[in-house]
């Protein structure tokens, strides 16, 4: 069996899986019980720590958990599916696999709709591929912890500004019109960052975003 097909198993053995712990949470009434001095004791189980107590909506929570999970569990197929295929054709396939989010900064009137890149893969593809953005739409880096992160034009047809974020949802730092013959050099921002926002070109000057803007999303 060659690797691809032993991963393949393995995301779908995990998912069984899950599906089937949420299903006996929900059988359980969203409970387990654990053995203490005093005897046992009911506890919420710790998939789904919040699950509701009444019928409807723990089927309804149930339904939601799997949808979420099926979702990422298809997408990390789709991209071991695309190893070796070009920028484009994985911008194509995984176009409609981002989470999304709004982000706006309401002082300024500025308003878009993001796709969050919040897994190793979509870090790498970023908007390679793409062949534009929107002036209402943009691209959300989410990574785990603030650091030094260094960005470029890889496989880019067209300018973007750049837009590097901290844990406290304040710009930090801004490289405007960043065009695709400066690859491969890197641009990154001087204080660590928690976010990286790719926008449409100019739109940073546009409304008046600076260092210190605190956004919502």
């Amino acid at each position: 069996m060659n690797r691809r097909k032993i991963i393949s198993a393995i995301i779908g053995l995990a998912l069984c899986g899950l599906i089937a712990g949420i299903i006996f949470s929900f059988i359980r009434g969203g409970k387990a019980t654990m053995s203490t001095d005093s005897g046992e004791t009911d506890v919420k189980a710790g998939v789904l720590a919040d699950m509701p107590t009444d019928t409807k909506s723990r089927s309804e929570t149930i339904a939601s958990h799997v949808s979420t999970v099926s979702k990422q569990i298809s997408a990390a197929q789709r991209i071991l599916d695309l190893q070796g295929k070009s920028a484009k054709e994985k911008a194509i396939a995984l176009y409609d696999t981002y989470p999304t989010s709004s982000l706006s900064i309401i002082e300024k009137n500025f308003a878009i709709e993001v796709q969050l890149a919040d897994s190793v893969d979509l870090h790498a593809l970023g908007l390679s591929g793409r062949d534009g953005l929107s002036k209402k739409s943009g691209l959300l880096f989410v990574f785990n912890q603030d650091a030094y992160y260094p960005f470029w034009m890889k496989d880019m047809s067209f300018a973007i500004d750049m837009i590097w974020i901290n844990a406290d949802k304040k710009i930090v730092h801004i490289e405007h019109v960043v065009q695709p013959d400066t690859y491969p050099q890197t641009f990154a921002s001087p204080e660590p960052a928690r976010y990286v926002l790719e926008v449409a070109s100019g739109i940073a000057k546009e409304f008046k975003l600076e260092k210190g803007d605190g956004l919502n999303f």
